[in-house]
């Protein structure tokens, strides 16, 4: 018997994006978030019927497991936005706490005696959090 899961997913870049086509092609529920959402329709189009968009706040209500895949600098107003959503729920954090001074320079929006994935669990301290999809020097 195949398990199949509602997946929320905050964030429609390239890793939520191919994460999503991934698990709707194995048959996965997929509900698609993103503060840009013109740029939904063409991803839904091809994942066939299983695939379908929403607010943030939806996405992460309707998850099993949600994916928090935001560019890092928008982290703070997801958040906020989910509010106590992901209480009790599996998470994925794809999220790299990396900006962009100024001047171009990639620096590190986090303090270095922490990692990426502990900071996250502060943050999000009631749910079941997997930091994964991510790549840090």
């Amino acid at each position: 018997m195949k398990n199949t899961y509602n997946i929320g997913i905050i964030g429609s870049g390239s890793i939520g994006g191919l994460l999503a086509k991934f698990w709707a092609d194995a048959g996965h529920n997929i509900l698609f978030s993103s503060r840009n959402p013109e740029k939904l329709k063409s991803l839904i189009n091809d994942m066939g019927t299983n695939a379908k968009t929403g607010s943030v706040q939806e996405a992460a209500e309707f998850g099993d497991i949600v994916l928090l895949a935001v560019n890092y600098q928008s982290v703070n107003e997801a958040l906020r936005t989910i509010g106590n959503r992901l209480d009790n729920k599996i998470a994925i954090d794809a999220t790299n706490p990396l900006g962009y001074d100024d001047k171009g320079k990639l620096y590190r929006m986090i303090p270095e005696d922490i990692t990426a994935g502990e900071f996250m669990a502060e943050r999000l301290p009631k749910t079941k959090l997997i930091k994964s999809f991510t790549t840090l020097w």
